[in-house]
C-alpha cells in the first residue's frame, strides 16, 4: 500500500506479490487500485501507519480476513476478500 492523508494521497495497492491471496482472489487485485474500506472501515483521512496497522489486525481476527473494498481503474466498486493470510 502507498498514500495517507499524512502524504496527501488516497490509499492504492503499490503491488500485488506473485501467488498470494491477492493475487488469487476474484475480481483480480491490481496496482493503482484504490482502497476505500478495510474490514468495513473507511479508511478517508487516515494515516500511511494507520492503514497498515488496519491490515495487520486483521491476521489477528478470529476469521483471519481481509476485506478490501476498492475503486479499481474502472467505474465499478468491488470486494475482495483474503483468507488464511499467514
Amino acid at each position: 500500500m502507498k498514500g495517507g492523508s499524512d502524504l496527501n494521497m488516497p490509499i492504492l495497492v503499490s503491488r500485488v506479490a506473485p501467488n498470494t491471496p491477492a493475487d488469487r482472489c476474484y475480481p483480480k487485485l491490481n496496482e493503482g487500485d484504490q482502497v476505500l474500506f478495510i474490514n468495513n472501515h473507511d479508511i478517508m483521512g487516515l494515516m500511511h501507519e494507520q492503514v497498515v496497522n488496519l491490515i495487520r489486525a486483521s491476521r489477528d481476527s478470529p476469521s483471519g480476513e481481509l476485506v478490501l473494498m476498492v475503486k479499481p481503474s474502472g467505474v465499478y466498486v468491488t470486494y475482495k476478500v483474503f483468507n488464511n493470510l499467514l
